[in-house]
């Protein structure tokens, strides 16, 4: 889904952080990857 957001020509893209929690490690490491 964030790929296809990039592609589509957006300038930015704002989410709300998920909670902390090793069920949530996966997801906050794609958001940071996706950051920079």
């Amino acid at each position: 889904a964030l790929h296809r957001l990039e592609e589509s020509g957006v300038e930015g893209i704002v989410v709300q952080r998920p909670p902390v929690g090793e069920a949530w490690e996966a997801v906050h490491d794609r958001l940071n990857r996706a950051a920079h």
